[in-house]
Parts: structure tokens; C-alpha cells; sequence
């Protein structure tokens, strides 16, 4: 018979975290791998064209 698991909010969120790689330690120059590992993990890519930076508010 299978056990029932649960988990707190807070695990769920490392989980997904994890999962997603945004737990991985920060590369100090990212290349064409690590972006491959991060679209395969992620399962997405979108590239925006906007070339200015500003707080959302």
C-alpha cells in the first residue's frame, strides 16, 4: 500500500526551485551549454527586444 507524503509551502518552493536549476550556484560567465542546460530544464526561452531597463511599478 503506498504512504502518503506532504510537504510544508516552504520545501514545495525549494523543490520547484531546484528543479527549475535556480538553486545552482551562479556561473561567472555564462556560454552556449549553460544556456542549453537552462532552456532544457526550463522548457522555455523568451527573448524580449527591449534594449532599456526600468522598474516595473
Amino acid at each position: 500500500m503506498p504512504t502518503t507524503q506532504s510537504l510544508s509551502r516552504a520545501q514545495a518552493r525549494r523543490v520547484a526551485l531546484a528543479a527549475q536549476g535556480f538553486l545552482d550556484r551562479a556561473h561567472a560567465s555564462p556560454t552556449m551549454r549553460t544556456l542549453a542546460r537552462t532552456v532544457e530544464r526550463t522548457g522555455v526561452l523568451q527573448v524580449d527586444s527591449v534594449n532599456v531597463l526600468q522598474r516595473a511599478h
